[in-house]
């Protein structure tokens, strides 16, 4: 065994610091998109598609790295990492039928929120709104409601 180690020790090295990196990088690639949302996005009933008006080489390249971090984020579930917050962005990114319902719901979970917008408010953005409707949602609405006492 420990012959084997020594012949692959290069290898190892190698794929440790891509895992790691690959989890920093997308760490910092998910806090950008946290902060880059607007503070209602999901307050809106229904989301038009995000790739309108968008060229096809935009649309494909948006997929690729979409589905590229929703995997990492699968992997984060069982990895150290930010699991929940990689997936929900990767699904953010690609397009599918049903993808605002899914990132609504996804979004109501306890501490989802709360934990997107803990990203927020270390980046100097406002929280973001609760989804409307739900009793999952009543912590969300009383420090969203805090937050507008504050800015008055």
């Amino acid at each position: 065994m420990q012959q084997w180690l020594l012949a692959n020790l290069d290898t190892i090295l190698w794929t440790t610091g891509g895992l790691v990196g690959g989890m920093l990088i997308s760490t910092i690639i998910v806090a950008i998109i946290i902060a880059k949302l607007p503070v209602d996005y999901f307050q809106h009933d229904k989301r038009p598609r995000a790739t309108q008006g968008k060229d096809r080489v935009k649309r494909v390249v948006g997929q690729v790295l979409g589905w590229a971090i929703v995997l990492t984020g699968l992997f984060m579930l069982v990895l150290p990492g930010p699991g929940v917050a990689v997936l929900l962005i990767g699904i953010f990114l690609v397009d599918f039928p049903g993808k605002y319902a899914l990132q609504k719901k996804l979004v109501s979970r306890p501490g989802v929120i709360s934990g997107l917008n803990k990203v927020r408010s270390r980046l100097g953005k406002p929280p973001f709104e609760a989804p409307k409707g739900g009793e999952d949602h009543q912590a969300g609405d009383k420090h969203t409601s805090k937050q507008s006492a504050r800015a008055v």
